[in-house]
């Protein structure tokens, strides 16, 4: 089905993520053994994390860091993108797939283009209403992160990575 994740949906998971000191208990996901594995129920969920992590990825590259904290935001983004794409080991070195697939290939093409950077507004106008919801749903993502963090970015931003990566 296509992703329907609304403002709201973004802003009640955001703070459910932000407002919890322990970690977050995002429901169950179904899925069906195989390879890929196929999530049933949860990849409305997953679609966001995912979107959530390109927000954080793309936050830690565009805030203004010192010179001693440079590697770590290295080391993090790098961490990130990990979860973003994985290499697949039974094809050659030089093959990449995205560790989410998507089930119809319209919305794979918008979330692979968002996690290799290579969105713009030239590809947005040509989206169809439920391709845009990813792209609008990760900038409602974005502008949540900035505003959180504002005054101690770097500490705020490891605290909502931390709070992400933990989600269970």
């Amino acid at each position: 089905r296509p992703y329907a994740w609304t403002n709201k949906n973004i802003q009640d998971f955001w703070y459910s993520i932000i407002s919890n000191d322990e970690k977050y208990f995002i429901g169950n996901i179904v899925a069906v053994e195989g390879k890929p594995l196929l999530v049933v129920d949860g990849q409305q969920r997953l679609t966001t994390i995912s979107l959530l992590l390109i927000a954080l990825r793309d936050i830690y590259q565009e805030i203004e860091i010192s010179k001693k904290d440079e590697e770590k935001v290295k080391k993090t983004v790098d961490r990130i993108e990990k979860y973003l794409e994985d290499d697949d080991l039974e094809q050659s070195t030089e093959s990449k797939y995205k560790r989410l697939e998507l089930g119809k290939d319209v919305y794979q093409e918008v979330y692979d283009l968002m996690v290799e950077k290579k969105f713009d507004n030239n590809t947005f106008s040509r989206l169809g209403d439920s391709q845009k919801r990813y792209f609008n749903n990760y900038k409602i993502l974005k502008k949540l992160i900035r505003d959180y963090i504002k005054g101690s970015e770097l500490d705020r931003l490891d605290k909502v990575l931390k709070n992400v990566l933990e989600l269970q």
